[in-house]
């Protein structure tokens, strides 16, 4: 998963909705494949440095920062990494 957040980041992106129910897992004899979906409130952070915004996503995996309506990034979708990972 720190591979899919890696490439979205490294092209300017923050997914800025993590939760399990938007991960997909393929389990196959010779691969196994995580799938990172529902991109509708993804953020181009690299254009919006300077920008707040409203809450929008899941308050359970939110990070601090998007829960206090700051400015949002790379950092935030780490950190609702690992409220999942707590989760599950």
């Amino acid at each position: 998963m720190v591979d899919r957040l890696e490439s979205l980041h490294s092209i300017g992106y923050a997914h800025g909705d993590l939760k399990p129910q938007n991960i997909l897992c393929t389990n196959t004899k010779n691969n196994n494949h995580l799938y990172l979906i529902d991109y509708g409130l993804a953020l181009n952070f690299a254009l919006n440095q300077d920008k707040n915004f409203e809450f929008r996503g899941t308050p359970y995996f939110a990070s601090n920062n998007q829960l206090m309506r700051g400015k949002l990034g790379p950092r935030d979708d780490l950190e609702s990494l690992i409220y999942l990972m707590f989760y599950l």
